[in-house]
């Protein structure tokens, strides 16, 4: 998948969809990745409002501090989001049948209350993300992400 490609169907995606904004509320990171950037460039960070919202989170946190870094180059292959929050959000807005997206985000709701039970404020972005992607490939014999792929080719 070509970059050019996910920043053309994304771009005119809406900035919230309703679980992704329900995942925020109660799971959004405190600390970190798109949460520091949000922070350095004076954006709202409010989990309540559900800001930062993840249209912005993949548009200009994401893509222009990795474009900037990688030199425009970006290899979307093995599923690089690690973030919970923004793969909830870009399946939505890709048309992820609802039952999926829901699924989905009940693992990483599960494998970040046992994060958070074990140790409250340890870093679960990418823990989650994997314990979603373990118990898709169980089920689906794919991750979210391909999912997510795959709706974007059929459009």
């Amino acid at each position: 998948m070509k970059i050019l490609r996910l920043i053309t169907f994304y771009y005119d995606k809406k900035e919230h969809y309703p679980i992704s904004d329900e995942f925020i509320e109660k799971y959004q990171q405190k600390e970190g990745g798109y949460i520091t950037y949000a922070y350095e460039t004076n954006h709202l960070i409010d989990a309540s409002k559900h800001e930062p919202n993840q249209k912005w989170h993949l548009m200009e946190s994401y893509f222009i501090t990795k474009l900037i870094g990688n030199h425009g180059e970006i290899n979307f292959s093995n599923g690089i989001f690690k973030c919970p929050e923004l793969l909830l959000w870009m399946a939505e807005a890709a048309g992820v049948d609802e039952k999926i997206v829901n699924e989905a985000s009940n693992y990483a709701k599960e494998r970040i209350n046992q994060i958070r039970k074990a140790e409250a404020e340890t870093p679960f972005s990418k823990e989650s993300v994997k314990y979603m992607d373990e118990k898709f490939r169980e089920k689906y014999g794919k991750t979210l992400w391909d999912i997510i792929i795959a709706r974007i080719r059929e459009q």
